[in-house]
């Protein structure tokens, strides 16, 4: 979102639509999501805490797949795809 709001901030709005429309809406960080992302960033000293809440809402949601453009997270969990 924010290379979108840095070329143009008026289409941040239009392109937020489109990621929710294929990814489905938000979800906020609750105790659940928390506990998973410590527990993947204690089995996995190099996981950022963004990275790990990421997977971490994946997992609690039951993803069958967890898409990603980083080759690194595939050690990380068996529902993450390279896009």
């Amino acid at each position: 979102m924010v290379g979108y709001a840095i070329v143009d901030p008026t289409s941040v709005e239009r392109q937020y639509g489109l990621i929710t429309a294929t990814f489905g809406s938000t979800r906020l960080i609750d105790d659940e999501v928390a506990l998973r992302a410590a527990l993947l960033r204690a089995e996995h000293a190099s996981l950022r805490l963004p990275d790990a809440l990421v997977l971490a809402v994946g997992i609690v949601e039951d993803a069958d797949t967890i898409v990603t453009a980083d080759k690194k997270w595939l050690r990380y969990s068996d529902r993450v795809e390279l896009l």
